[in-house]
């Protein structure tokens, strides 16, 4: 049982979640500024940083919950461990252990006007897993933000602090907010990359459903012209990053690691047809983000 509510939440992805959060804290906050005296101490961070990975937990789970019929009929998916009402008491639970830790994280850093975030960000996944998801681009966009989002969560929470550190040291403050903005951008377009691709791969169980997607309503051709648009972009972003590495064993690394791969995606997505084609590329994308988020995690600045 425990196995299947892993793989339920998609526990992979939660632990990178999880993993990504604390290494962002370690490098750029705990390393420049004195969390002795800051409002969120390294405990709590830990612990919101927990809230954020039970907010995407439920929100797979109520995806699942939706999806429930669909999976049970799909080839490609082995049949659900749990039953649907089985799925809605996880997500309750999940949902009520995710409140009591956001009160008392609320509470104790006297964050209170932010513990709004929780509700909305809940209720946006549960509308997106409702409704959103079967609405052209905007579903792709909603997730996309939100995973985006999660890494700009950290330079919110320690904003008066890092206000501090521009009065002391601005180039590294410059620096901190910079490395922010870059891993937002990366992650965010690689995300919205891997829905747009996700959406194509998925098409003929949503048309199934009646599921306007964005690959359903657009069709694979003008599709694929997005996801390729939004790879243009990170790729733009990243060729434009590389020249601000000081070291050039640093550039050489970015090049060989993270531009060569990403121009061997971006050969494959402008040549894919097959649906099995699409498939590795979700599966490259998700690759490509976390060796990209590796490399950038331990080379800026």
């Amino acid at each position: 049982m425990v196995i299947e509510l892993l793989k339920a939440i998609r526990w992979k992805n939660i632990l990178i979640l999880f993993i990504t959060q604390i290494l962002l804290y370690f490098k750029f906050i705990h390393n420049s500024i004195d969390t002795t005296n800051a409002k969120v101490s390294t405990l709590s961070f830990t612990l919101l940083a927990l809230v954020t990975c039970i907010i995407c937990a439920a929100g797979n789970i109520i995806n699942n919950y939706f999806d429930f019929e669909l999976d049970q009929h799909s080839k490609l998916k082995s049949s659900s461990f749990f039953t649907k009402k089985n799925y809605l008491h996880i997500y309750t639970w999940l949902l009520i252990g995710g409140l009591i830790v956001s009160i008392f994280l609320a509470n104790k850093t006297g964050f209170r006007k932010s513990f709004i975030i929780y509700p909305i960000t809940s209720f946006l996944l549960f509308i997106y897993s409702w409704k959103l998801k079967c609405i052209p681009l905007l579903g792709n966009l909603m997730i996309s933000l939100f995973t985006g989002m999660v890494i700009l969560l950290i330079p919110y929470v320690y904003w008066e602090e890092l206000l501090e550190l521009k009065e002391i040291d601005p180039n590294l403050w410059f620096n901190i907010i910079q490395s922010f903005i870059i891993l937002f951008s990366f992650t965010t377009l690689l995300n919205l990359y891997r829905e747009i691709i996700k959406d194509i791969e998925d098409q003929d169980d949503d048309r199934t459903e009646n599921c306007k997607s964005t690959s359903v309503y657009f069709g694979t051709i003008k599709t694929k012209l997005f996801a390729i648009s939004s790879f243009i972009t990170f790729l733009i972003i990243a060729i434009a990053y590389i020249f601000t590495i000081k070291f050039r064993l640093y550039q050489l690394g970015f090049f060989i690691f993270i531009l060569l791969p990403s121009l061997y995606v971006f050969y494959l997505t402008v040549t894919a047809k097959e649906k099995s084609e699409f498939r590795k590329l979700s599966q490259y994308s998700k690759i490509l983000m976390v060796v990209g988020l590796l490399f950038t995690l331990f080379n800026l600045f």
